[in-house]
């Protein structure tokens, strides 16, 4: 039993040594930029193992540094499959490929160059579609918070230019947690005060009071609600039309006035 169990032990630090060299030949190209040297020699190894570290690392870094060749997206996938392979070894294995450069930090470096290529591929295209796919394929990315803030920044230059309300509401909706919602909600309680004052009608007024009950402009809209119903009321001149405005708007300042006009009507049955 111990000499099978030395015999595969010994077969397994065998296979980790010769893999690990595998990929040195075509790691000395690329520093020599013998980039077609590199080629040849990671596809040679990735024919005899598709995960082999040392070659899917080259050849990530084949893929994002070749002008010839270059495609990010394979990049990805090769630094991808290195990425789990890394994770399954112990600090012996790893040692391995640290003597080809292959390291925990190169990874790491490795990793933010590809996310960052990205990221300009999603600011080339500068579309709030762009941006979200990145967030979808790398959600932990250091990167991440920057491409949120580009997102959310041309999501309200977009929401911003159609003119309406509706389109900041949408924005607040979808980004709460955006850097600039300050900056959004003080722009839609404006357009929306500014709306709902020409429209000046009482379902107008009511639907900005309702809708917006933190906005710096809500007692300027309530003021001018309970002026305007109370010119309501006058204009029907009706025992009901003064009952419904002094329920509606027990505390207006204009509920005096309110009362003794409907007093000097009740007088008059």
């Amino acid at each position: 039993m111990k000499r099978i169990t030395l015999f595969t032990v010994l077969t397994l630090l065998s296979i980790l040594s010769l893999s690990a060299q595998c990929g040195g030949k075509g790691m000395k190209a690329i520093e020599a930029k013998e980039y077609p040297v590199a080629w040849a020699s990671f596809e040679e190894c990735l024919k005899a193992d598709a995960h082999d570290i040392s070659a899917n690392f080259g050849m990530s870094r084949l893929y994002g540094m070749d002008p010839s060749k270059k495609d990010m997206q394979k990049a990805l996938q090769h630094l991808q499959e290195a990425e789990a392979g890394w994770a399954k070894l112990d600090e012996k294995g790893q040692a391995k490929y640290e003597k080809l450069g292959v390291t925990t930090a190169e990874i790491a470096s490795r990793r933010s160059r590809v996310e960052a290529s990205f990221l300009e591929a999603a600011k080339t295209k500068n579309t709030v579609a762009a941006y979200d796919d990145f967030l979808i394929a790398f959600p932990t990315s250091t990167a991440a918070t920057t491409c949120r803030n580009y997102r959310n920044d041309l999501a309200y230059k977009l929401a911003e230019a159609t003119g309406t309300v509706e389109a900041l509401d949408d924005y607040l909706t979808t980004y709460p947690d955006a850097e600039n919602v300050d900056v959004v909600t003080k722009a839609r309680d404006l357009r929306a005060t500014s709306e709902a004052l020409k429209a000046n009608t009482e379902d107008a007024l009511a639907n900005f009071l309702r809708r917006y009950p933190n906005a710096l402009q809500f007692p300027q809209i309530q003021q001018r609600l309970n002026a305007l119903a109370f010119e309501n009321a006058k204009s029907a001149n009706t025992i009901e039309a003064y009952k419904n405005y002094i329920a509606r708007f027990p505390d207006a300042v204009f509920i005096m006035q309110a009362k003794e006009k409907l007093d000097f009507l009740e007088a008059q049955e």
